[in-house]
């Protein structure tokens, strides 16, 4: 229990420089997350987009979870490294090369899905919400709604529909729980 309080902490030291170069470029990266809702202003010709908060505290608090959240990704592979440090010594060498390829795959699937989720996909849905708009109703929201819904997206998107789901499919199969066959069967919904 020791060993892996060790690793649990030196894995919390690893977020901390993410947390802090992620605070220093706050306003860059508030800047680079808004572009898909300036973006879907631009598009219907609303004029220039805003962001607003109603309260004091909001931006500190939005510039705090962005921050957070951009130092949790920026140090994702120090923590991944710590979590291998700790398992990889009671893996056999098979089990340790299938490993590879999963967490390779898994970290181009996530961040395919976080560049479909930005450019794509919460673009989408800004013009879709913005198209609302009309002489008598004005979409203003509020800071704190679009980087929520911006990072539920984006954990919804990244991790589970690119990023995790043909990870598991291809460790079932290489765990020979499952075949190919199967699985394309069951997708084009024919069922056995």
């Amino acid at each position: 229990l020791s060993e892996l309080r060790k690793y649990v902490v030196r894995s919390v030291w690893g977020f901390i420089p993410g947390i802090i170069i992620a605070w220093l470029y706050r306003e860059e990266i508030l800047e680079f997350l808004a572009y898909p809702f300036v973006h879907a202003y631009e598009e219907l010709g609303l004029g220039r987009a805003e962001l607003h908060f109603a309260n004091p505290a909001d931006l500190l608090v939005e510039y705090m979870l962005i921050s957070i959240v951009c130092g949790g990704l920026f140090g994702s592979p120090w923590a991944f490294a710590q979590l291998w440090a700790f398992i990889s010594p009671g893996l056999y060498r098979r089990e340790k090369m299938m490993a590879i390829p999963f967490v390779l795959f898994s970290t181009v699937g996530f961040l395919a899905g976080a560049a479909f989720n930005h450019y794509v996909a919460f673009r989408f849905i800004m013009v879709f919400f913005a198209s609302f708009n009309s002489v008598d109703l004005r979409f203003m929201p509020r800071i704190e709604d679009v980087f929520g819904l911006y990072t539920k997206m984006l954990l919804g998107i990244g991790i589970e529909v690119v990023g995790s789901t043909p990870e598991v499919l291809a460790a079932a199969v290489q765990a020979e729980m499952t075949k190919w066959g199967k699985i394309i069967k069951y997708s084009l919904g024919k069922r056995d």
